[in-house]
């Protein structure tokens, strides 16, 4: 059950240093304003296709979400003209990295970082990540509703009402 309700706790280590395979400035930082060739994160869950590692671990992003699961950044929400229910949910955002950008993985780290280092190939703006998804962790229940791009959420009627309850009431509190 843990697993379900921590799907990190699968690895050994969570917390990762991530190194394009052509990284020539570790430990240091791009000086250039150049995106980053190497930063720390933190190991989420596997998928299919390849790896999840949460991006900004500390913070949240906001999306807005109707009850027969379509959704939205609530950045473009704002912008919208949509009055039908809607419920805003505070989300984890995942980076995913396929399996065939990984190029090697140091499990042992080094004297700079003592966590896994995973060498990726990057790719522009991107980075290592080809896709961008979304993640809602209910603590309460334990269940998990995953928002990919593209996508609507797998969530119910029942559950999206209920929910929205549990929201409202933990509001109130």
């Amino acid at each position: 059950m843990d697993r379900i309700n921590n799907p990190s706790s699968k690895f050994k280590d969570t917390e990762v240093i991530l190194r394009s395979i052509y990284d020539d400035v570790y430990p240091d930082a791009n000086a250039d304003g150049e995106p980053s060739s190497w930063f720390k994160s933190y190991l989420h869950d596997t998928y299919n296709d390849g790896i999840q590692i949460h991006l900004c671990y500390w913070t949240y992003e906001k999306i807005v979400i109707n009850p027969i699961g379509e959704w939205i950044l609530k950045s473009e929400f704002d912008r919208s003209h949509y009055d039908g229910e809607t419920l805003q949910l505070d989300v984890n955002i995942i980076g995913r990295i396929p399996y065939y950008n990984v190029v090697e993985i140091n499990e042992d780290g080094d004297d700079y970082f003592g966590c896994p280092h995973i060498y990726c190939i990057f790719q522009g703006d991107m980075g290592p990540f080809t896709e961008i998804c979304y993640e809602y962790h209910d603590y309460e229940t334990g269940k998990r509703i995953l928002f990919e791009k593209g996508r609507r959420a797998l969530i119910s009627e029942y559950d999206f009402k209920k929910l929205s309850k549990q929201l409202r009431k933990s509001l109130n509190k």
